[in-house]
Protein backbone atom coordinates (compact mmCIF):
# COMPACT_ATOMS: atom_id res chain seq x y z
CA UNK A 1 0.00 0.00 0.00
CA UNK A 2 1.54 3.45 -1.27
CA UNK A 3 -1.05 4.89 0.94
CA UNK A 4 0.86 3.28 4.15
CA UNK A 5 3.94 5.17 3.61
CA UNK A 6 2.54 8.19 3.46
CA UNK A 7 0.97 8.31 6.75
CA UNK A 8 2.17 9.01 10.03
CA UNK A 9 0.14 6.78 12.54
CA UNK A 10 -0.28 9.05 15.75
CA UNK A 11 -1.56 7.51 19.37
CA UNK A 12 -4.58 9.98 20.56
CA UNK A 13 -6.60 9.56 23.96
CA UNK A 14 -8.53 6.48 24.43
CA UNK A 15 -6.50 4.08 22.33
CA UNK A 16 -7.71 5.06 19.46
CA UNK A 17 -5.12 6.12 16.64
CA UNK A 18 -4.92 9.06 14.07
CA UNK A 19 -3.22 8.91 10.36
CA UNK A 20 -1.55 12.10 9.41
CA UNK A 21 -0.09 12.31 6.25
CA UNK A 22 3.10 13.68 5.67
CA UNK A 23 3.65 17.03 5.10
CA UNK A 24 1.04 18.25 7.81
CA UNK A 25 2.05 20.41 10.72
CA UNK A 26 1.79 18.75 14.07
CA UNK A 27 2.63 22.62 15.52
CA UNK A 28 -0.68 24.75 17.12
CA UNK A 29 -2.53 26.52 14.87
CA UNK A 30 -3.17 30.45 16.17
CA UNK A 31 -6.95 29.53 17.17
CA UNK A 32 -5.46 26.25 18.87
CA UNK A 33 -2.38 28.27 21.23
CA UNK A 34 -4.74 30.97 21.99
CA UNK A 35 -7.56 28.62 23.51
CA UNK A 36 -4.89 26.46 25.05
CA UNK A 37 -3.20 29.56 26.50
CA UNK A 38 -6.21 31.33 27.67
CA UNK A 39 -7.84 27.93 29.61
CA UNK A 40 -4.30 27.44 31.48
CA UNK A 41 -4.77 31.37 32.41
CA UNK A 42 -7.80 30.94 33.62
CA UNK A 43 -6.83 27.55 36.02
CA UNK A 44 -3.54 29.78 37.05
CA UNK A 45 -6.17 32.89 37.96
CA UNK A 46 -8.48 30.67 40.08
CA UNK A 47 -5.57 29.24 42.07
CA UNK A 48 -3.74 26.30 39.94
CA UNK A 49 -0.19 25.74 40.69
CA UNK A 50 1.61 26.91 38.59
CA UNK A 51 4.01 24.55 36.72
CA UNK A 52 6.83 27.26 36.13
CA UNK A 53 8.62 29.88 38.39
CA UNK A 54 6.25 33.02 39.09
CA UNK A 55 7.65 35.70 40.42
CA UNK A 56 4.70 38.51 40.47
CA UNK A 57 3.92 38.07 36.98
CA UNK A 58 0.67 37.51 35.50
CA UNK A 59 -1.11 34.49 35.06
CA UNK A 60 -1.30 35.00 30.86
CA UNK A 61 2.33 35.05 31.17
CA UNK A 62 3.08 31.95 33.10
CA UNK A 63 0.46 30.53 30.54
CA UNK A 64 3.07 31.59 28.42
CA UNK A 65 6.17 30.24 29.45
CA UNK A 66 4.59 26.68 30.65
CA UNK A 67 3.73 26.63 26.95
CA UNK A 68 7.20 27.14 25.73
CA UNK A 69 8.60 24.79 27.90
CA UNK A 70 6.31 22.36 27.16
CA UNK A 71 4.85 21.76 30.36
CA UNK A 72 0.95 22.39 29.80
CA UNK A 73 -0.74 19.13 30.71
CA UNK A 74 -3.58 20.15 27.44
CA UNK A 75 -3.98 18.46 23.92
CA UNK A 76 -5.28 19.62 20.93
CA UNK A 77 -7.44 16.93 18.73
CA UNK A 78 -7.84 18.23 15.51
CA UNK A 79 -10.30 16.43 12.86
CA UNK A 80 -8.45 15.78 9.34
CA UNK A 81 -11.21 15.73 6.75
CA UNK A 82 -11.03 12.83 4.45
CA UNK A 83 -11.05 14.43 1.26
CA UNK A 84 -7.36 16.18 2.17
Amino acid sequence: MAAAAETFIATIPYGRTLAIPYGRSLALTRFERARILGARALQISMGAPPLVPSEGISAIDIAIRELESGLIPMTSVRVLHAGD
